[in-house]
């Protein structure tokens, strides 16, 4: 069970979680900013699979996450201008991997997909810094992530009580 606060804004604000440590929950977010799933281009701009695209903005600074430039090159900050197409933003989430988990991937690539690079365990896992990157699928927990609404302060994640911040 997710609890928030009393005083909800009027629309959600997802947060993502990758399930790169057992037991443990991976927040990815800069500091206290929050992330915007902005699915304006949805309808329109799909990828080859038929899976609608999205941006993920800051709220705070009004930057989305852009692709990098290639395999392990981490991803980028750019502004983001709602009113303009810019495929470089856009992402999908593919089929559901188990739990409500999903490989976050680029829209026009596919095969480029989010990993919380070197978040493995015997690395040191997911931890506060960890970079995050585009990389090949190899279906790792690294790679997995979901996206949830949140209307607030976070209270509590049922049977997980640690938390790692990834920041971007």
């Amino acid at each position: 069970m997710f609890l928030t606060s009393f005083l909800k804004p009027p629309l959600p604000i997802p947060k993502c979680y990758v399930p790169a440590l057992p037991g443990h929950v991976v927040v990815v977010y800069i500091s206290d900013d929050h992330w915007v799933k902005d699915d304006k281009f949805g309808k329109n701009i799909k990828d080859e699979e038929g899976y609608t695209s999205f941006a993920l903005v800051n709220k705070a600074t009004g930057q989305a996450l852009k692709h990098s430039i290639g395999v392990t090159y981490p991803v980028q900050l750019v502004d983001y201008n709602p009113g303009k197409l810019d495929k470089t933003v856009l992402w999908t989430m593919g089929r559901n991997l188990g739990d409500g988990y999903r490989a976050i991937r680029a829209v026009d690539n596919i095969h480029l997909n989010l990993d919380a690079y070197e978040g493995i365990p015997k690395l040191g896992g997911v931890h506060d810094g960890t970079h995050i990157v585009l990389w090949d699928w190899f279906g790792n927990d690294k790679q997995k992530w979901t996206i949830v609404a949140y209307y607030g302060k976070m209270v509590f994640y049922e049977g997980l009580n640690t938390f790692y911040n990834v920041r971007i």
